[in-house]
């Protein structure tokens, strides 16, 4: 499981002066607290150990498990508006002689936008 970005963030934040962390740390964490709950930071993402962890007891040679993952690659956001970059992909693992072998398929990429 990875660790997330928040040790390195907090990191950073105990480098800065304590008057600057005083006067405006609580406005920037919670900023980067949002974008870390928004881009799912603390989240393990290993879709390999996921699809063969499914396949379970199906261990046939050619047999196969997919899954979709819907990712968010950017965001952006001012004070009416907020755009995220997302894609969406079927990752397939097929059971082959040489190996499980790994397929990931972009089924869709686009800006969204909201008004807020």
């Amino acid at each position: 499981m990875r660790r997330g970005n928040t040790h390195d963030g907090r990191k950073f934040f105990c480098l800065l002066s304590s008057e600057t962390r005083n006067g405006r740390i609580g406005a920037i964490w919670d900023l980067y607290l949002d974008f870390e709950k928004d881009f799912k930071n603390s989240e393990a993402f290993n879709p390999s150990a996921d699809l063969f962890s499914a396949l379970g007891a199906n261990v046939a040679l050619n047999s196969s498990q997919a899954m979709d993952a819907d990712l968010l690659h950017a965001a952006i956001q001012s004070k009416g508006l907020k755009s995220e970059f997302k894609s969406t992909h079927r990752l397939t693992m097929t059971l082959t002689s040489a190996g499980p072998q790994m397929m990931d398929q972009v089924l869709s990429q686009k800006w969204h936008h909201s008004k807020l």
